[in-house]
């Protein structure tokens, strides 16, 4: 399977060009690899030093800033089961 590493689309049509393939969705040049072709281009840019260390704190924006549970109180436990089953229950059931 196929990607498009400019626009996302998966299995996208392409024009073969040399070596490269042209993604005919965005007209990004060489943009379609596979996803162990672009590994192999990844590795070895971070192999010759050009790329530091990834990191998925570097990617995402997001704060997590939700109290830890304390599995020690039951309050907590109880909190804890509470949560899980109305997940469970929107999951299965949708707006009960």
């Amino acid at each position: 399977m196929k990607h498009c590493y400019i626009c996302g689309v998966e299995d996208p049509e392409y024009r073969v060009n040399g070596y490269l393939r042209d993604c005919l969705s965005c007209g990004g040049s060489g943009s379609v690899l596979s996803l162990f072709e672009l590994l192999d281009i990844v590795h070895e840019i971070k192999r010759r030093g050009l790329l530091g260390e990834l990191s998925m704190e570097d990617h995402i924006e997001e704060e997590y800033n939700k109290e830890e549970l304390d599995f020690d109180n039951e309050h907590d436990i109880i909190r804890a089961e509470s949560d899980a089953m109305t997940t469970y229950l929107e999951e299965e059931y949708g707006d009960y």
